[in-house]
């Protein structure tokens, strides 16, 4: 089934019914899949999408997110993530190899991936990915008045229609530079203005903590396998943001090691939703992942 003439189809996927998108399904070699960050659909990723033309590339929305309904079953953990990950790679587009890509979130269920299941990855791609430290202690779980207060907020139809292209687009000025760079289009940001897809932000925040606790606890405990790893963050986030930016850049440095000895760092001018500032960096640095080579030694564009 396709979603109002958009891209990908909702399938069922081990009993959740997830919009999925398969894009140059006959390319050869390994196949790229995509967790998205919090809170945004797959079409954030449509500029890079563009620029990989020799590639497999797999994109799903989670439950409750952008084209795909609700589901019944619990994302409490982590590992549950990881498990639907695999689930669609397995459905679309079984028996191949993976390089796994991560953005800001999504860049922990690629992790975590990668060293539950070595044998189905090939490289790790994090895109502007958060440090599970800072968020593990968090509690953003809101009083039980204000939590439901937020809920009937969020089931209400006018509220999504003004309040959902408002707070994308809000949030869309504080994470990108390029004042013209892509965007969604009209009938992309309507499938992010819904009051599932508000509720369902809400349900992913306050478990976010959790889930950071738990790939802390994967990483003591489980070695990164012998891969070449792409990390990509980005530094042009300018003021007032510039004392956050030089945080987030040196928490992603102290992070290098843990990721072996075939890691690769690289600066990307570019602020949080690096596939809008910069796509050429991210499908760059997938190309190279796949191939294992190093990236440039100056700033991509």
């Amino acid at each position: 089934m396709t979603v109002d003439g958009l891209g990908g189809s909702v399938i069922d996927v081990d009993g959740e019914q997830l919009r999925v998108a398969v894009d140059h399904p006959k390319a050869e070699g390994p196949a790229a899949i995509f967790a998205d960050g919090l809170g945004i659909s797959y079409d954030y990723w449509d500029p890079v999408i563009d620029l990989l033309q020799n590639v497999t590339a797999v994109r799903f929305d989670r439950p409750g997110l952008g084209g795909s309904p609700t589901s019944n079953q619990s994302s409490r953990d982590l590992r549950h993530e990881v498990e639907r990950l695999l689930a669609v790679a397995d459905e679309v587009v079984p028996d191949r190899d993976l390089l796994l890509v991560g953005h800001s979130y999504g860049g922990l269920i690629a992790e975590a991936t990668a060293r539950w299941y070595p044998e189905r990855t090939v490289g790790l791609v994090l895109v502007d990915a958060i440090d599970p430290t800072e968020y593990a202690k968090a509690n953003w779980t809101p009083p039980p008045l204000r939590a439901r207060a937020l809920g009937l907020l969020f089931q209400n139809n006018r509220f999504a229609t003004y309040g959902g292209p408002l707070i994308e687009k809000v949030g869309t000025l504080f994470n990108t530079t390029r004042k013209t760079g892509p965007r969604l289009s009209d009938e992309q940001r309507r499938l992010i203005s819904t009051p599932r897809h508000l509720r369902t932000i809400l349900k992913e925040d306050v478990r976010l903590p959790r889930h950071c606790s738990q790939g802390l606890e994967l990483e003591e405990q489980t070695a990164m396998p012998d891969i070449p790893v792409q990390v990509l963050v980005g530094a042009s986030r300018g003021r007032p943001f510039a004392s956050l930016e030089t945080r987030w850049i040196e928490r992603s440095r102290r992070r290098l090691p843990q990721f072996g000895p075939r890691v690769n760092f690289l600066l990307v001018r570019s602020a949080h939703l690096m596939m809008f500032d910069s796509p050429h960096a991210v499908a760059d640095a997938i190309s190279r992942a796949l191939k294992g080579l190093p990236p440039p030694q100056k700033a991509a564009k």
